[in-house]
């Protein structure tokens, strides 16, 4: 909807869409129509897309993202049956564990790869949540929920590195297995050693591909070397790795691709998953 709202709005018949984050602006909206309708002011609810009583499609201004996430409560978890979620095998894979919990420490990523549509929704840079929020919403989940893991699903959990080493400090009290996600281009040896030492057992990789040329051409800022490097140290580390590769890139050919399976024999991740690559509308791949 945040790519497209006018298309939305005439395709799928509905009479508002939200343009980039809510939390904000669907409060705005719902005071302003529990207004009677000859008061609204809807012109002035911030990031909306809607028809006014003429059929026009009228867009209001942007809503600025919001900065302090701290401010954010927790998700409404008990409005979802949360037991289906917390069901082996969960994210941290091949380990004994039956509950584990997954959140979002920070939005927005700094990536410039051209099939990611992040940078739609949020701005490209990340804004964290502090170390003592999170731990709040983690003993939160270890009170109600009985958690025995934690997936961190940020876009780039390593963004700044002095936050994930006051956040592993934390971790490694509750004595919790714990995994996240990240860029192959934001980790280093003292990074991987220390989660380590916390508790971290599965690292997330975007490896995408084993061509340089195709890691140039989705703009990875990365390549088959420092793929290398990083899958040995974090296994050098004791921590299991997982890779995501895509298959249909941009101008990718057969030799290509099996530079990509050349890759993964080097490299050995504990766990794969293989994706078609998707032209998500706004993307650079998809115009």
């Amino acid at each position: 909807s945040t790519v497209k709202p006018e298309e939305a709005i005439e395709e799928l018949g509905i009479d508002f869409v939200v343009v980039g984050e809510g939390e904000k602006i669907i409060p705005a909206l719902l005071m302003e129509l529990s207004k009677e309708e000859k008061e609204r002011k809807l012109s002035g609810v911030k990031g909306i897309v809607f028809k006014d009583i003429n059929g026009k499609i009228l867009r209001t201004e942007k809503e600025e993202p919001i900065e302090y996430l701290d401010s954010l409560p927790f998700p409404a978890r008990h409005l979802i049956n949360m037991e289906e979620y917390l069901i082996p095998p969960g994210y941290i894979r091949s380990l004994f564990l039956n509950r584990v919990a997954t959140l979002y420490t920070s939005r927005g990523c700094p990536g410039l790869c051209t099939f990611c549509a992040s940078s739609l929704m949020f701005p490209r840079k990340a804004r964290l949540r502090s170390v003592k929020n999170i731990m709040e919403e983690i003993d939160f989940l270890i009170k109600e929920y009985n958690i025995d893991g934690i997936y961190f699903s940020d876009e780039t959990f390593t963004v700044d590195k002095k936050r994930v080493y006051e956040l592993a400090a934390e971790l490694k009290k509750l004595g919790l297995p714990w995994g996240f996600q990240t860029r192959i281009d934001m980790v280093d040896k003292n990074l991987l050693q220390h989660v380590a030492n916390s508790g971290c057992k599965q690292i997330d990789y975007g490896v995408e591909s084993g061509s340089d040329r195709i890691l140039k051409v989705i703009k990875k800022n990365t390549n088959r070397e420092k793929i290398i490097n990083t899958f040995k140290a974090t296994k050098e580390a004791g921590i299991r790795t997982f890779a995501t590769v895509m298959v249909g890139n941009p101008t990718e050919t057969i030799h290509d691709l099996n530079m990509t399976l050349d890759l993964l024999r080097i490299i050995k991740p504990n766990f794969t998953l293989t994706m078609f690559l998707t032209p998500l509308p706004g993307t650079y791949d998809y115009n």
